[in-house]
């Protein structure tokens, strides 16, 4: 695909600084911390374009949350001269979602309170396609991500295995959305939050003192740090520091 010009997002971004009055600002912030009701904090969410809160419960408060959500994404992709850039924004949740389900599946309980209906797959449906084994309607990596993440977990129990590869899978994923897109902006933004997940794996994973294996396991390809050179630069910093990672097994 051609790559976008900046003329491209022309409209986009003058819509977007017109709703820019709409967002909560550091001083908007400010007088819900100085309300003195939860009531009064939620008149100031009103002015954001938030339906009215009163009585505010917490249920009014995650519908109101999750319309706003869903409305600036659909307005967005509308106004977006290719949808798939609202689509790298989106796809976290669903990757949450299929976590949610995968395990709540296994264990026959309900994920339903789990869900984010944010993603680019409905939240009601994606529940009802997971429990008739239907995911024709899903992306190929996707589909094959929770069918590995479900099979690893049956077999051996271990969530956290099952989460690796739909996290895997989220970040390959997301790096083909952004490169079939067109801008380079937003390669440029997925391979930060590669690199992004893959410090906070590393961190973890000193912290736990896991072995080499496990930092493997966790970290991702496509960002602009390799895995090898992460390895690299972690077991030099250990010798340096004198910490030592468990043999792998």
């Amino acid at each position: 695909m051609s790559k976008r010009r900046d003329t491209d997002f022309l409209f986009i971004s003058a819509r977007l600084r017109g709703l820019e009055n709409q967002m909560l600002t550091q001083a908007r912030m400010e007088r819900m911390l100085e309300a003195k009701t939860n009531e009064d904090a939620a008149k100031v969410l009103s002015e954001c374009g938030y339906e009215d809160l009163v009585p505010l419960t917490a249920q009014t408060l995650e519908r109101s949350l999750a319309q706003n959500r869903e409305a600036t994404f659909s307005e967005l992709a509308s106004m977006a001269p290719n949808p798939q850039i609202v689509d790298v924004f989106r796809m976290k949740y669903d990757y949450h979602n299929a976590k949610a389900l995968v395990k709540c599946i296994a264990t026959g309980q309900d994920a339903s309170h789990l869900l984010i209906d944010a993603g680019r797959y409905p939240a009601s449906q994606f529940l009802d396609a997971m429990k008739r084994d239907d995911l024709g309607a899903l992306s190929s990596i996707f589909q094959q991500a929770i069918t590995q993440a479900s099979d690893t977990l049956s077999a051996t129990r271990d969530p956290q295995r099952s989460d690796f590869i739909l996290d895997r899978a989220y970040y390959e994923e997301l790096s083909q959305v952004a490169a079939s897109s067109g801008s380079e902006f937003l390669e440029a933004y997925v391979r930060l939050m590669i690199d992004v997940a893959n410090l906070k794996s590393t961190v973890r994973t000193i912290r736990l003192h896991k072995n080499l294996e496990f930092l493997n396991a966790v970290i991702v390809d496509g960002g602009n740090v390799t895995r090898n050179l992460i390895a690299s630069v972690v077991t030099t910093g250990a010798m340096r520091f004198r910490v030592t990672f468990p043999p792998s097994t």
